[in-house]
């Protein structure tokens, strides 16, 4: 029996396939709407840019920028922890934002960075 935090083992093909899918989204979504590191609210219009968690929220239907629960927000934490594994700074989802906010960084390395957490395998 797994808690809400476990993915048995059957399941973790699965997961990983939602996670890439939802990492990939997130990146095309922030192409489309532009990528914005200090955004501290939500575009009311749902057209403007958005931080990578916040476009990550997006595409996985959790619109008010929380963590969505069951199904989704497993694909969450497990897409938010490729991302910490990715900039090398496992730990809080603060990483992240201090990763986007570092002088210098693009919209170009925001997405790269969604798409290479998609593509990890676990290790």
């Amino acid at each position: 029996m797994t808690n809400a935090f476990e993915i048995a083992d059957d399941q973790l093909p699965h997961m990983l396939t939602m996670r890439n899918a939802a990492l990939q989204l997130a990146a095309d979504f922030l192409a489309q709407t532009g990528w914005a590191p200090r955004s501290k609210g939500w575009p009311s219009d749902r057209s403007g840019p958005l931080r990578i968690t916040q476009a990550l929220a997006e595409v996985l239907g959790h619109d008010d920028g929380g963590t969505p629960a069951g199904i989704p927000g497993r694909v969450s934490n497990a897409a938010l922890s490729a991302l910490l594994d990715q900039i090398g700074a496992p730990g809080m989802i603060t990483a992240i934002w201090d990763w986007e906010e570092e002088p210098g960084r693009t919209q170009s390395e925001a997405i790269a960075i969604l798409r290479s957490a998609a593509e990890q395998r676990p290790v």
